[in-house]
């Protein structure tokens, strides 16, 4: 499975026949749970369907959060 690794996992993500699973750890998941309503999720996983288009601010911004948290973590400077 496709990860960004940055100091440690940031987020995953595959590729499947109806959807594309983001995987940004259960706090991704648990941050942006306001915004995600239109998606089915898990404890740690998105779907984003492939008859939409993919929303890639919100991707993008989920992942920004993911990397702020280990920066906090590992108190790393960008």
């Amino acid at each position: 499975m496709p990860t960004f690794y940055w100091h440690e996992n940031v987020i995953h993500f595959a590729w499947f026949k109806h959807h594309i699973g983001l995987y940004p750890t259960p706090s991704g998941v648990k941050a942006f749970q306001a915004e995600l309503t239109a998606y089915k999720t898990s404890k740690g996983a998105i779907q984003l369907p492939l008859d939409q288009p993919l929303p890639l601010e919100l991707v993008r911004r989920i992942t920004d959060y993911r990397k702020q948290e280990v920066i906090e973590k590992f108190r790393l400077t960008e």
